[in-house]
């Protein structure tokens, strides 16, 4: 078959007559006993058993702290609750007591007083025209102080007498 085709070598796959193997020995087989260990199983157990009940209680105690704080965050948005309502109850307070109306019924009942009428209103005709007095901070003397209060009364009393 090698013959007829020559892009390909088969020669490795075609059958050649079997050669007896020489015969092997048997293994040498031993019978090993399992050590037996009897005193660590019972300590590995012992280690595993309190390794879950440590992790168990661990889990538990979590469980217990998130419930309380839990518990906790509840109680403590209930009692914001209420003061955001005490302080809308107490705004509402300030600002009825402040308004006007308020103002003016307290002022009627409590103090006696009346809105203002035409007969409590006095004109005063002021014909004497502007004046500005002007005072000096700075210290002065004895004298001049005297002085000015001397000249202030006779402007006074030129404004009084009336003029020709």
């Amino acid at each position: 078959m090698a013959e007829n085709n020559r892009a390909y070598n088969f020669e490795p796959f075609e059958d050649k007559p079997r050669q007896p193997k020489p015969p092997q020995p048997p293994p040498n087989i031993e019978k090993v006993q399992p050590a037996k260990d009897k005193k660590g199983k019972p300590v590995q157990i012992a280690f595993l058993l309190l390794i879950l009940l440590v992790l168990a209680g661990s889990m538990i105690y979590t469980r217990v702290e998130l419930t309380e704080i839990s518990a906790e965050i509840s109680k403590s948005e209930k009692e914001l609750d209420k003061l955001k309502d005490d302080n809308l109850r107490l705004n509402l307070a300030i600002d009825s007591s402040t308004s006007l109306k308020t103002i003016e019924e307290y002022a009627k009942e409590n103090l006696g007083l009346v809105k203002l009428n035409r007969s409590q209103k006095k004109y005063y005709n002021l014909t004497s025209g502007n004046r500005i007095e002007l005072f000096e901070t700075s210290e002065r003397g004895f004298f001049r102080t005297i002085k000015d209060w001397i000249d202030m009364i006779i402007d006074m009393i030129k404004d009084y007498i009336p003029s020709r």
